[in-house]
């Protein structure tokens, strides 16, 4: 057994480390200059872009009050579980919570505040022609449910630090008119 073991590695060659270690001994300054390079090319590369700066809020939605009793309203046992908080056992969202997770993030409740961040950039000089909604939306809001709770996480990233504390409070105030008028 040990004969067809060495036959078969026969054809393989030995790797010797000391010989690649020696190319980059003799050629060090090879080496070493293009990783200067990179290092300043890094930090010149992080240093010549703006920062961006995120403010959060957490915000507890509830579930819409529904007219009928608990019991009436459970038709299996999915539902049940679902009631009892225990719905993410099966690896199932809350259908209500998602809901209120696109509605926070849709057109209806951010458009005043879309209008509101291109006037400000308009303001200060940037171009805003090419700006969209979605492309804002997508790339500048997260809003998602805290692990299997209750509890909403929305945040708002900007470049403009000036910019943060307003958005969020306008998304909030928003979002409680709409919730307020019954929706």
């Amino acid at each position: 057994m040990n004969k067809k073991f060495n036959d078969a590695n026969e054809g393989f060659d030995e790797i010797d480390l000391r010989s690649f270690f020696d190319i980059f001994i003799r050629n060090k300054i090879i080496v070493s200059s293009f990783a200067v390079v990179g290092f300043v090319s890094s930090c010149i590369y992080a240093l010549s872009i703006a920062p961006v700066w995120e403010g959060k809020f957490q915000m507890l939605l509830e579930q819409k009050n529904k007219s009928e009793s608990t019991l009436s309203s459970i038709s299996s046992g999915l539902d049940l579980l679902n009631e009892a908080g225990l719905g993410g056992i099966l690896g199932q969202k809350n259908n209500d919570l998602q809901s209120e997770l696109e509605i926070i993030q849709s057109p209806y409740i951010l458009n005043s505040v879309f209008e509101f961040v291109k006037n400000e950039k308009q303001k200060s000089g940037e171009d805003v022609k090419t700006l969209r909604f979605d492309d804002w939306r997508t790339g500048n809001i997260t809003a998602r449910l805290i692990g299997n709770t209750n509890v909403m996480k929305f945040s708002y990233k900007d470049t403009d630090k000036k910019m943060i504390i307003p958005i969020l409070n306008m998304t909030i105030k928003e979002y409680q008119n709409y919730s307020l008028s019954g929706n």
